[in-house]
């Protein structure tokens, strides 16, 4: 019984860890993903309106383009 324990707590220790990776890997992608989406949000909300014929301009398909770079790159 005892050693069941013993794995028991190991697991448990092993999973605490990767949570704790996972939770110090994401702050940091966080804390540089959040300005760039904000940035990029206000970009798209100042952006004129799309013409009738639905076709978007070259900022807008920029600021499209650099949003998806930006989530490829967390996105393993």
């Amino acid at each position: 019984m005892l050693s069941q324990s013993e794995l028991a707590l190991t697991t448990l220790q092993a999973d605490a860890a990767g949570i704790t990776t996972a939770a110090t890997e994401f702050a940091a992608i966080q804390s540089t993903l959040v300005p760039r989406m904000s940035a990029l949000t206000k970009a798209l909300r100042n952006a004129k309106p799309l013409p009738a014929c639905c076709v978007p301009d070259a900022d807008r398909v920029r600021n499209l383009d650099v949003a998806i770079e930006a989530t490829n790159k967390i996105v393993p």
